[in-house]
């Protein structure tokens, strides 16, 4: 993946540098009966650009712990979203009387998903941390 990003950053500068400035200049001089010279050369250039950023987004979702954090992010805010509904709901006379006690394990679940989410993060902190100690001492 290394070479493929390398190559796609090259083949971006090359043809913005150097092979588009160079279609235009035959097709400002009329050295060239058409413009598709320098379609192509953009294109080529906004092809490389797609295949970059799409290679930076592949590493990005590839991080360990990435996709965890955010899946329990999603996780943690939709089960917020349902106590502050709830919440709401009881409020309203009438309506929070009838419910009971039926949402208890649900509670016990939302806890437990906090707390592991809570954790996630402290670990995935400490990593952090600790990459970057390693990193300042072997800068120094």
């Amino acid at each position: 993946m290394e070479a493929d990003n390398r190559g796609a950053l090259r083949t971006l500068l090359e043809t913005s540098m150097w092979e588009l400035p160079m279609a235009m200049q035959k097709w400002m001089c009329g050295m060239a009966d058409d413009s598709h010279e320098v379609e192509d050369a953009v294109l080529k250039a906004c092809q490389a650009w797609t295949d970059i950023a799409n290679q930076s987004m592949e590493r990005v979702f590839q991080a360990q712990g990435f996709v965890g954090l955010v899946t329990g992010s999603v996780k943690h805010m939709a089960q917020c979203q349902r106590v502050v509904r709830d919440l709401i709901e009881s409020m309203v006379p009438g309506k929070g009387v009838l419910r009971g006690n039926g949402d208890a394990p649900e509670l016990a679940e939302l806890k437990e998903s906090v707390t592991r989410l809570r954790r996630e993060v402290r670990s995935l902190t400490a990593r952090l941390n600790l990459v970057d100690r390693r990193e300042a001492a072997s800068a120094d």
